[in-house]
């Protein structure tokens, strides 16, 4: 296996696979030492379409209205920028789980539960 390593324009081969860790740390600080191991790479939050083609992976059955009603919601709550953590498309899964489940409930609803929780 190679990969490249941008910070020091070097290709690396490994004899064994290395371990691949993916996270997020967008709520807490991780330790130095850990952070010097790692190989950074930036992957960019998806677009409305890709999130719609991931939402209909995991909800087939999901009524486009409403899943054009929970993107317009989900992306205007992540462009508030007073939030202390922006929605992840794990947030928007769950969202759909719960319309799965209730059924008729609208997103406008829900919306407004998720306000007033806060």
């Amino acid at each position: 296996m190679e990969f490249y390593v941008k910070e020091t324009k070097k290709f690396v081969k490994t004899k064994t696979r290395p371990i691949v860790i993916i996270t997020s740390n967008n709520e807490k600080e991780l330790p130095g030492a850990f952070l010097r191991r790692c190989v950074f790479h930036w992957i960019e939050f998806p677009n409305k379409e890709f999130m719609a083609d991931i939402c209909n992976l995991h909800f087939p059955n999901l009524k486009q209205n409403l899943l054009d009603q929970c993107l317009k919601h989900f992306y205007a709550l992540r462009a508030v920028t007073k939030l202390r953590k922006m929605p992840s498309a794990y947030n928007l899964i769950i969202i759909g789980t719960i319309l799965v489940i209730i059924g008729l409930v609208t997103v406008i609803t829900m919306i407004r539960v998720i306000k007033h929780s806060k």
